[in-house]
């Protein structure tokens, strides 16, 4: 059919083309390829039992939208672990890899990093967060064309002291877009050798980061093996425009609000402002790598 629906609590009846029929299993409903799957609010649970890592997973063009937005409706992830320990394994909590699928309005939580991981469609007025500690991953990855759009990016509780945790809360490759987004509340208290960190938002390829607000990521990293502290991270062909970075902080390798490694990277109409580096907390806003001396700088 063209509409299935979702209600948590509720078994429901195949092929859940009525709200008296609607499941509590979003997957199931997207499984019948209809062309929206309308959630009511509550929370979801998505599966993951042994062997199944992807979450909530859209590889045919359907659109899953909540009625009562990202405050209300909520996809978690099912996997409950000691968050002293992590696995070698991700466990998303939503997988995208079709460039007509969305994911509008949920609040997505409760996974091994990365939490979202899309490499198509679009991302839209979600709210991310609540990632357990991960194996020197990126706790959301958003590549090749997807597009991520009025999120907020919540860090908080993305690293708990321990060694090799997470390693950012946004990277974006190829041509993904993050567009009016908030990106906040990283403190990473430890690292080691061999732990990439990339800063707020490492962005390479050709991604664009547009129009979007990151603060208060904290670096303390007491080894200093990283690729990246800053806010924003610049990368590759990278695009940074209209964009706010402020109280971002890196004590080793301080960077500040921005860094910039590419000469064909661009910034374009952004303020960077009460970003700090090492551990004097010295003000740096910008870090221009010397490879990176002829990036584009605008406005």
């Amino acid at each position: 059919g063209e509409v299935c629906y979702a209600r948590p609590d509720q078994e429901g009846e195949s092929p859940y083309d009525t709200w008296e029929k609607a499941t509590s299993n979003l997957q199931a409903a997207v499984d019948l390829h209809p062309k929206f799957v309308l959630a009511t609010n509550g929370t979801y649970i998505v599966d993951h039992s042994e062997g199944r890592n992807l979450g909530l997973t859209l590889d045919y063009p359907v659109k899953v939208r909540s009625l009562e937005g990202p405050l209300v409706t909520l996809i978690r992830g099912s996997y409950n672990a000691n968050p002293s320990t992590r696995p070698n394994f991700e466990k998303h909590v939503v997988t995208i890899r079709n460039g007509g699928a969305s994911v509008e309005g949920f609040r997505i939580e409760r996974g091994f990093p990365p939490l979202l991981y899309a490499n198509a469609g679009l991302v839209a007025n979600c709210i991310i967060t609540n990632s357990y500690i991960g194996e020197n991953q990126d706790i959301n990855y958003v590549f090749g064309t997807a597009i991520v759009s009025n999120c907020v990016f919540d860090a908080t509780g993305a690293d708990d002291g321990h060694v090799n945790a997470s390693r950012n809360p946004v990277t974006l490759s190829g041509s993904a877009r993050l567009i009016n987004c908030e990106v906040r509340n990283l403190t990473m208290n430890e690292s080691k050798a061999g732990v990439t960190v990339r800063g707020g938002i490492y962005a390479s390829g050709s991604s664009i980061v547009r129009n979007c607000y990151v603060h208060d990521i904290r670096y303390v990293l007491p080894v200093a093996d990283n690729t990246g502290n800053a806010g924003i991270v610049a990368a590759g062909s990278a695009t940074v425009e209209n964009c706010t970075v402020r109280n971002c902080w890196s004590k080793e390798n301080p960077e500040g609000g921005l860094r910039v490694k590419s000469s064909t990277a661009t910034v374009r109409n952004s303020i960077f402002w009460g970003n700090t580096g090492g551990a004097d907390e010295t003000p740096i806003d910008i870090k221009v790598d010397a490879a990176a001396a002829a990036a584009t700088f605008e406005n």
